[in-house]
């Protein structure tokens, strides 16, 4: 089965199951509709997995599902060597990485989503900048790089959808089967992002979680 790119058009709400360490948490999450599914490399997450260990499974995961690498503050020689394992098809930037930088990952061929810290006014929020980078708004906490569990502000995250018409947005931080659905409605994004809300523990997904996420996200007619 080959998986329709997340990367071009607009047919439903996209979804992405991000912190999976484990064979069968990946293959829950296909099973339930997940689009893409997040491999977290930076040591400083909860999630974090050793590219080595998780190799082995991840590597059969093609062509099923977008894997994404998830890192933070990476230098260009670390990105290159996680898309060339051959084990991603697109790279996560989820640290302070400047707009340039992340121009030169898509100049060298890579697909590239960047998070941005959403603050109180939509307008800190840098869209623009990012050249053809996927966006993901998560909410902002000083000295940590997503996985906090709080929520972005939905008329601030719908702010930013409004004034950037076409861009592919996702929206992430504090999400679960609870409140997607009304999230979607109230700020239209191009996919949404989950990662605690559908665990048992840090880095252990629940199969049932997993279901019910992709199930509210298709009951908003995502």
């Amino acid at each position: 089965m080959i998986v329709p790119s997340v990367f071009s058009g607009r047919v439903r709400t996209r979804i992405k199951i991000c912190g999976i360490t484990r064979p069968e948490d990946a293959w829950a999450s296909i099973e339930s509709g997940a689009d893409m599914l997040g491999i977290n490399l930076w040591t400083g997450s909860r999630r974090f997995v050793r590219l080595e260990a998780v190799r082995p499974w991840l590597s059969q995961l093609a062509p099923v599902v977008i894997r994404v690498a998830v890192m933070v503050n990476p230098t260009m020689g670390e990105v290159e060597r996680a898309v060339g394992s051959q084990c991603f098809e697109a790279v996560q930037l989820h640290g302070r990485e400047t707009p340039e930088f992340c121009r030169e990952v898509i100049g060298r061929g890579f697909r590239c989503l960047k998070a941005l810290p959403v603050k109180k006014s939509e307008e800190t929020v840098p869209v623009s900048k990012y050249g053809e980078a996927v966006i993901l708004l998560d909410a902002e906490r000083e000295g940590a790089f997503g996985g906090t569990g709080l929520t972005v502000e939905p008329s601030v995250a719908a702010a930013v959808v409004a004034r950037n018409p076409g861009r592919r947005i996702f929206l992430a931080g504090g999400l679960g089967p609870a409140n997607v659905a009304e999230a979607i409605r109230q700020v239209c994004p191009f996919g949404v992002d989950v990662a605690g809300g559908v665990e048992a523990s840090p880095g252990i997904k629940s199969p049932d979680l997993i279901r019910r996420f992709c199930e509210a996200v298709r009951d908003a007619g995502g």
